[in-house]
């Protein structure tokens, strides 16, 4: 579900072969242009998180999504993201492991999906890293109304297979954080209280398009717990 919103590859990438990142992702495994990006945020503060994956219009259920941390370490997270949706009449399953920044700003990630009842349909494995980043403006945490934060980055990736060590294309991607809202006390459907949540509005401009979405973020467990892009993704329950 989140390889959607981070680091996805594009037809105007530029076709290369520089030495990718093999195994699983892991915070000791970034490039040191790329380890820097933490950028003052929190430390993640959660052993779990279940989200609710929801159609735009209506609000029914997709999907779900349970993402689980591995490691953290200022301002990082290890991560793996189990998810299940629906296509029509096929179930498609996804498991992602990645590191990244405050959830929302990936720099490694292994993405695999499957189909088990549609034979192959949709199947597929895609490798990718940040291999450099430069702050161009601005800085985002600690998080208050008004905050803006502009990146520029490069991310070298691969759809050869798992272990493939070599990335098959690099692109450049530009991406720009606003902090707009404040919610005081965010309530989850259970009644459950998640506290202080920022919605941070967030433009990715790669190859000449650009695509805008909201952020969620919880001050509580240090991690965006929600996001609005053609689909809803609402947080159910987390384990501290």
């Amino acid at each position: 579900m989140l390889s959607a919103l981070s680091l996805a590859a594009c037809q105007s990438a530029k076709k290369i072969e520089q030495p990718l990142f093999t195994g699983p992702p892991r915070i000791g495994g970034l490039r040191v242009e790329a380890s820097t990006a933490a950028l003052g945020a929190p430390t993640p503060m959660f052993k779990q998180l279940k989200l609710s994956v929801r159609a735009p219009r209506d609000g029914h259920v997709v999907g779900m999504s349970i993402e689980t941390i591995k490691a953290t370490s200022d301002g990082l997270g290890q991560y793996t993201e189990d998810a299940t949706s629906t296509a029509g009449k096929c179930a498609i399953d996804n498991r992602t492991d990645a590191v990244g920044v405050g959830g929302f700003l990936v720099l490694q990630e292994l993405a695999e999906t499957w189909s088990p009842n549609c034979a192959d349909w949709g199947s597929g494995s895609e490798r990718r890293e940040v291999s450099a980043m430069q702050v161009l403006a601005g800085q985002l945490f600690p998080l208050q109304i008004g905050n803006k934060l502009t990146l520029r980055y490069t991310v070298l990736g691969t759809q050869r297979g798992r272990d493939e060590g070599v990335a098959d294309y690099e692109e450049s991607r530009e991406e720009s954080y606003e902090v707009v809202e404040r919610i005081p006390d965010y309530k989850l459907e259970s009644g459950r209280s998640l506290g202080e949540v920022f919605v941070i509005r967030t433009t990715a401009v790669t190859a000449g398009k650009k695509r805008t979405y909201t952020l969620l973020f919880s001050t509580l467990l240090g991690w965006r717990v929600g996001y609005s892009t053609d689909l809803r993704v609402v947080p159910v329950d987390w384990v501290r």
